[in-house]
């Protein structure tokens, strides 16, 4: 109740930064939220706050962004993907949905990653997604999602360095990548 507490602040914190009509379906989420939390249906209550996290990730300005959205969409999947691992009787639909919407973003955020290695870890921790949900392979699904998620501050890593080469080279995609060879 704390952490919804927190988060019911935190929403009317961003009430100026963001439209009325998304505000508006946070606030709703918000009550889904509690009402979920109230009957202890936890489940429920973090598919919900998955829900409003992909609703404030597309909220957000593209310009104010510091890692594409593909990386956040690929987040959301996987924190959607571990509630539903989780669940004490596991929606397999649910899950399949879910890992071909992680199989989506992985698809436009690989066009992005650059960096040979980064690709690979991340290639492999989607093919372990995505061949756990097949086997409806619960633990698997988790064990997948829970590398997704430990990749994030890496790949963020990536995208902040490859936009700091950018700015250094005065968008000169020759010169920014000499510049992050060296940085190697």
């Amino acid at each position: 109740r704390l952490s919804l507490a927190a988060a019911r602040g935190d929403l009317a914190r961003l009430r100026k930064v963001l439209k009325e009509e998304t505000f508006t379906a946070l606030e709703g989420k918000m009550g889904e939220m509690e009402v979920a939390e109230q009957s202890g249906n936890l489940t429920a209550t973090a598919l919900v706050a998955t829900e409003a996290f992909r609703m404030l990730a597309h909220a957000i300005d593209p310009r104010m962004r510091r890692a594409p959205l593909e990386l956040t969409l690929q987040t959301y999947s996987a924190f959607k993907l571990m509630v539903l691992a989780s669940a004490g009787t596991i929606d397999w639909t649910a899950v399949a949905e879910a890992a071909k919407e992680a199989e989506k973003s992985w698809i436009s955020l690989r066009r992005i990653v650059r960096e040979p290695n980064l690709r690979v870890l991340l290639s492999e921790a989607q093919a372990g997604l995505r061949d756990a949900a097949v086997r409806n392979d619960a633990a698997g699904v988790r064990f997948a999602a829970r590398v997704q998620l430990a990749t994030f501050p890496l790949v963020r890593e990536f995208f902040e360095r490859f936009a700091e080469a950018m700015a250094r080279s005065g968008g000169d995609m020759r010169k920014m990548q000499q510049q992050m060879q060296r940085r190697r």
